[in-house]
């Protein structure tokens, strides 16, 4: 998850708390995938979205920075509104869920963002480590349809 801002992202501080629009990649490899490790959270690779920026490019991006990976792919899988508790702030969040091929699963160490997280391949019997929760039931859910969940 990446917590770096910029004046662009699509993070707006309001009176009530805070409002994100962000991205997630499911790349799997066999019945794993690949997540990143910011501090404690476990979670898909992904991240803010830029103003001007469409999702499908955004998580495209994002891929790039935090792995080095090229995805040549991009299905849009689902959408996730959280409702959460962030450094004593209220978020509510977007998220939109893509699942993704790559060229190869080779993780480039000299990725934009790589030192900033750990990186690795999380086996389906801990996927329910993964944050926010419901990704795990969109991972196993064969649904070929756009789902919407709200946490």
């Amino acid at each position: 998850m990446n917590t770096k801002k910029t004046k662009d992202d699509l993070a707006v501080s309001l009176t009530g708390g805070r409002l994100n629009i962000r991205v997630a990649a499911i790349i799997r490899r066999g019945d794993a995938v690949l997540v990143s490790k910011w501090g404690e959270d476990i979670s898909l690779i992904g991240g803010r979205v830029v103003f001007g920026e469409d999702t499908e490019a955004a998580v495209i991006r994002e891929v790039f920075e935090e792995t080095g990976l090229r995805a040549h792919t991009a299905h849009f899988r689902a959408v996730v509104e959280n409702f959460y508790t962030y450094e004593a702030k209220r978020c509510h969040e977007y998220l939109f869920i893509y699942e993704m091929a790559v060229d190869d699963d080779n993780i480039e160490s000299t990725a934009i963002d790589f030192d900033k997280q750990e990186l690795f391949w999380l086996e389906k019997e801990k996927w329910e480590l993964l944050q926010p929760s419901v990704i795990r039931v969109i991972l196993q859910t064969k649904h070929k349809g756009i789902m919407h969940f709200i946490n």
